[in-house]
């Protein structure tokens, strides 16, 4: 229950965002995504003391088992085989144009840039929400995740965006150790993430 009310927090807070966008008249320094983006250093900042201050956390990295640099690799085929069920709900879909979009990892500044230049607009807007969804899921559910599939779930859930925006829920989630797999993690998705959806639209 305790976990229920810690992700409904997280909403709240998203949804009072959204109200106040909408009905009161914000200063434009407000709309600046440089805030975001200080918000954001803030957290990892926060996420680095916490793991540097604890010897017993650092002591817990070195003993982490070499099987987690494969755990991109769970990631991108969990991923592609979520695109494969997509593709018998949304039939009207190409295969490659679901892999493209799932090919976006969440990191939806760049996957929805490259649909948009490389395929169409509407396939690039639908690759930014798939992404945000992806992101919002991930920070709401980060907790639940977690208690359910283990400490790694979250992880790959977030996909490109456990080495930032959802890395500080997911520590929170899990434990300090996991900041480590998480930036790795991130990376790797993220560098993955131009080529695969060129490699998805080029089939």
């Amino acid at each position: 229950m305790k976990a229920v009310w810690h992700t409904l927090s997280f909403l709240g807070v998203f949804v009072v965002g959204m109200l106040l966008s909408f009905f009161v008249p914000l200063p434009e320094w407000v709309y600046n995504p440089n805030i975001t983006l200080v918000a954001l250093y803030i957290l990892m900042c926060l996420v680095g003391i916490t793991v540097g201050g604890e010897p017993s956390t650092l002591a817990a990295i070195t003993k982490m088992s070499p099987r987690l640099l494969l755990l991109p690799v769970a990631t991108l085929v969990g991923t592609f085989a979520g695109a494969l069920v997509a593709r018998l709900l949304f039939p009207s879909y190409l295969l490659k144009e679901l892999l493209a979009v799932a090919s976006g990892f969440g990191y939806y500044s760049l996957s929805c840039v490259i649909i948009t230049e490389k395929y169409n607009a509407t396939l690039g807007a639908v690759a930014l929400l798939s992404s945000i969804s992806r992101e919002l899921m991930a920070l709401l559910l980060a907790r639940p995740f977690a208690k359910i599939g283990g400490n790694l779930a979250p992880i790959c859930a977030a996909g490109g965006t456990s080495m930032d925006t959802t890395l500080p829920f997911i520590v929170k989630a899990t434990a300090p150790e996991y900041s480590v797999v998480c930036i790795y993690h991130g990376v790797v998705i993220t560098l993955f993430v131009p080529f695969g959806v060129g490699l998805a639209l080029a089939m």
